[in-house]
């Protein structure tokens, strides 16, 4: 799915993903790179796209060059991965992809940011906050670009460990210019369910909205966020993000929020 800033929702056939992976969501957004030597203005990149994908695991072999594969299909940009499962803080170059990852000690969870070379030589900040959650700032016009990744516990998870998350992104996106384009992809474990809220939240989400989902909305509406998932003119059966085991059940997790 893509979502054109100038121009409203518009139609994007849905990436593929590897076996037993999340499904992937899809923004398209306007921008434009700061000009480069010797190249006029019109040669400066007007849209980018950006996706989210929950991975599951980066372990098997062949998995990142099918990651890749999937990038130069649907034309991604930036591709931020949750679950990703690689242990400790990395920085590396796969071919024309820039790789930033935050893990843990123990190869759980994880969090990772992909970018394509128009943009990997453009990240001036990193911040590997937790194996949950990291930051990065790129260098374009006319304001730069906060890119945060967020992997959202279970919904088994505590209560003040949710809250916890919530404040530590605000803290992130609080330290940034108020000027900056920031982006938030994640993997929520939410469900903001169906029906326009406000500004924040389009008509096109899917199922009913649970508890996890309006603490999402909450602080979309604290912070000014949007939904962009939700404002996609797409048939229910377009809108899901991940599947229970058996195919029991399709639900909508993973969200970008634009500022």
């Amino acid at each position: 799915m893509a979502y054109n800033l100038k121009n409203g929702p518009q139609s994007r056939a849905p990436l593929k993903w590897g076996e037993g992976a999340k499904n992937t969501t899809v923004s398209r957004h306007l921008g434009c790179l700061n000009r480069m030597p010797g190249k006029s203005h019109s040669m400066c990149p007007k849209i980018f796209n950006v996706g989210t994908w929950n991975v599951r695991t980066m372990g098997p072999r062949g998995k990142i060059e099918n990651v890749k594969r999937e990038m130069r299909r649907a034309s991604i940009n930036i591709l931020g991965m949750s679950e990703v499962r690689w242990k400790g803080m990395g920085d590396f170059i796969s071919e024309e992809f820039r790789i930033i990852h935050s893990g843990g000690d123990k190869g759980q969870r994880g969090v990772a940011v992909i970018l394509d070379k128009m943009f990997s030589d453009r990240v001036t900040k990193i911040v590997q906050y937790s194996d949950r959650l990291t930051l990065l700032r790129i260098r374009t016009e006319p304001v730069d670009l906060v890119i945060i990744r967020v992997y959202m516990p279970t919904s088994e998870a505590e209560e003040e460990e949710i809250e916890l998350m919530y404040e530590q992104i605000e803290e992130l996106i609080q330290k940034e210019k108020a000027t900056d384009q920031v982006i938030i992809l994640g993997d929520w474990n939410a469900v903001v369910g169906e029906g326009r809220d406000g500004k924040e939240i389009g008509e096109f989400g899917l199922g009913k909205r649970n508890e996890r989902g309006q603490e999402l909305v909450n602080f979309c509406k604290r912070l000014k966020l949007v939904v962009t998932n939700t404002w996609y003119r797409h048939e229910r059966r377009r809108r899901y993000t991940w599947k229970k085991p058996g195919d029991t059940g399709r639900y909508q997790l993973d969200y970008i929020l634009i500022y």
